[in-house]
């Protein structure tokens, strides 16, 4: 596939990042994070020192050494602290995840290849392109051949008319290289 097109375009950093997209983000990360730490929490009760944990707690209680609570208030004490811990643990996710959302690498659409970050994706490995657009962003999907199975890179853009005239010479890109492009 010879292409004599020699149309580079290049998302910076400023192209993919603007304050309703990190905010939507954020959320979707927050979700993500409590959903982990409820996974981690259980799965740590179903592993052999969760289950020794558990066994010293059924324990003291039987025993007595741990007081059940007495009424609703040292109930309350007891969940309360209980969610404050799975509270901290998702706020410490997502406050990774934050900075995760913050370091966005530029992507290059070269000649033969894309460049993301420091990986390449080599032209004839890459299967298609999907544009989506939202009330404060559009969607961008460059879909690939990796190993033997599609990958999926999302990168989400300003809706400007810098970032518009970017979208559409990565159009004329992935046309000018026999590269679907679903609009949607």
């Amino acid at each position: 596939m010879e292409v004599l097109d020699d149309t580079e375009v290049t998302l910076l950093r400023e192209d993919q990042l603007s304050l309703g997209i990190v905010l939507v983000q954020l959320m979707k990360s927050m979700g993500v994070s409590l959903y982990l730490t409820c996974w981690m929490s259980l799965r740590l009760l179903g592993s052999f020192f969760g289950l020794v944990a558990v066994g010293l707690l059924i324990t003291g209680l039987v025993a007595g050494f741990i007081p059940l609570p007495g009424n609703v208030g040292e109930a309350w004490k007891v969940l309360r602290f209980v969610l404050i811990v799975i509270g901290g643990s998702t706020l410490l996710l997502s406050l990774f995840s934050l900075f995760a959302i913050l370091v966005v690498p530029p992507v290059a659409f070269e000649k033969e290849q894309v460049l993301n970050g420091s990986s390449s994706i080599d032209v004839k490995q890459i299967t298609g392109l999907r544009v989506s657009e939202s009330a404060m962003s559009l969607s961008l999907t460059l879909c690939y051949k990796q190993e033997g199975h599609t990958t999926e890179l999302p990168l989400y853009l300003v809706r400007n008319a810098a970032t518009q005239q970017k979208l559409d010479s990565i159009q004329a890109w992935c046309a000018a290289r026999e590269i679907g492009v679903e609009v949607g």
